[in-house]
């Protein structure tokens, strides 16, 4: 008897550690900074004395100091997009750096039950290129972009914890990303 309960210790454990590896390996996604390239262009960047090469539409993880950073950045070309910028981190957990200035937006998404969700996404709108578009979205084009929950490398999660409260996830995209999400939700 001792013995198949020992048996099934073992197994249960197995399978936690299995279960655990499965996430770690696979699942989660670590809070990180990107460098990113949104442009058709290479770009050369420079950031704390560590070089980068991007390519048009590459992004790369880099590490972020607490306090005081350093960047430079060029295109293929030549053309300076960046000379000796400095910018302060008062929170390195996750964000996006924005060597080209480029457009970014954010979209936060509603997750629960709430009478009327489409009165919130009605009474906010931002007008992208000619285009309407309706929800709590705003537009950065600043080098340092901080203050949202996902970002362009992740995806919304499928599922959020039943809840009867409303609970809303804001998401990072490029310009061309939020556009295309934006046309699948919409359909």
């Amino acid at each position: 008897m001792k013995n198949n309960s020992l048996k099934g210790l073992i197994i249960a454990l197995a399978f936690c550690l299995f279960s655990v590896s499965v996430y770690l390996l696979f699942l989660k996604k670590e809070d990180v900074f990107l460098l990113d390239n949104p442009t058709d262009s290479s770009i050369k960047v420079v950031l704390n004395n560590k070089k980068y090469l991007l390519g048009p539409g590459q992004t790369a993880e880099v590490s972020i100091q607490l306090g005081n950073n350093a960047i430079s950045a060029k295109r293929e070309d030549s053309v300076v997009l960046l000379k000796d910028t400095f910018f302060s981190i008062e929170n390195n957990t996750r964000g996006l750096i924005n060597p080209t200035l480029s457009n970014y937006y954010t979209f936060k998404r509603y997750y629960g039950y709430v009478k009327n969700r489409d009165s919130l996404y009605n009474s906010h709108q931002i007008d992208i290129e000619g285009k309407e578009y309706k929800g709590e979205i705003k537009k950065y084009n600043d080098l340092v972009l901080q203050g949202f929950s996902i970002n362009i490398n992740q995806d919304y999660p499928k599922l959020k914890k039943k809840s009867d409260s409303l609970t809303g996830i804001t998401k990072l995209f490029r310009k061309n990303q939020f556009v295309e999400y934006y046309e699948t939700i919409s359909e």
